[in-house]
């Protein structure tokens, strides 16, 4: 097609950098490109959107097509002193000897419809697991109150609180860099329903069992969640991946304990029951 048909814009030079936008016939997709000279500048540029037109963007060096966390990886991999010759050499043609573009797409393409889902997807999977720590963390005040007959219970309950307290930081952060905030509603409906069996479990007559035994199946349910986060991570924004990953750790611990506990606790339960029956 002649360069001067309307369909396609001539590219303008813009200091070091070619702006260009192209239009395309079929479906009436727009495409606006921008080329830099190293896989660096474009990240750079990249890391100026926001994280909606992040997550529907995409750069390509050669005939490779990275997503921008992909992109970013790369780069930080390539900055380390250590790297070895054979990753730089295999990068080097597309971050110095090619043009590398960032293309952001402004239309309802595969490629960006499928980024904006699993980011949608990531984002509810964070406000969930704020909710659910936000849970945790209602529990655990109130049996932290409550097990004074248990010291070594519940120091280990204070010490989980306090990486409760921590985790509900790191996925706030997570989603600020996302743009967006813990759902309020859900935080609220999950911690009512946390002091609601709090209270049941009070007035029943072996409490510190019901509470270990609901700390058990919670722990389980965290470990599977920050799982599914880590996965989802890995496409959608991998700078998440430490934070979660310290949180699971954490939980796994939490989950161990317990497991390893349960004997001990019952049978001290067992023991002061029948101390109070003499």
């Amino acid at each position: 097609m002649d360069s001067s048909s309307p369909i396609f814009e001539e590219p303008q030079q813009v200091e070091l950098l070619t702006l260009q936008t192209e239009r395309l016939l079929r479906g009436g997709a727009e495409t606006d490109g921008r080329f830099f000279d190293t896989l660096k500048s474009a990240v750079r540029w990249a890391d100026s959107m926001s994280a909606d037109k992040q997550a529907e963007s995409w750069i390509c060096a050669g005939s490779e097509k990275l997503s921008i966390p992909q992109a970013r990886e790369r780069v930080e991999r390539e900055s380390r002193p250590n790297i070895t010759a054979e990753v730089d050499a295999s990068v080097r043609p597309h971050t110095e000897e090619r043009e590398v573009s960032v293309v952001v797409s402004t239309s309802n393409t595969n490629s960006g419809a499928h980024m904006t889902q699993a980011r949608d997807l990531f984002v509810t999977g964070l406000k969930n697991a704020h909710a659910m720590e936000n849970q945790a963390h209602e529990m655990l005040e109130r049996q932290v109150d409550r097990m004074t007959d248990y010291p070594e219970l519940r120091d280990r309950l204070s010490a989980h609180l306090q990486e409760t307290k921590s985790q509900l930081k790191r996925l706030e952060q997570c989603l600020s860099a996302l743009g967006t905030a813990p759902s309020t509603m859900k935080d609220a409906t999950m911690a009512f329903g946390a002091n609601m069996a709090a209270m049941a479990h009070a007035m029943a007559g072996d409490e510190v069992l019901k509470n270990t035994f609901a700390n058990s199946g919670l722990e389980a349910y965290e470990i599977a969640a920050y799982k599914s986060l880590l996965k989802m991570a890995e496409t959608v924004d991998r700078s998440a991946i430490e934070p979660l990953k310290l949180s699971l750790r954490e939980e796994e611990q939490m989950a161990q304990w317990v497991a390893s506990n349960v004997d001990r606790i019952t049978i001290e339960y067992v023991q002061k029951e029948e101390k109070a029956a003499a």
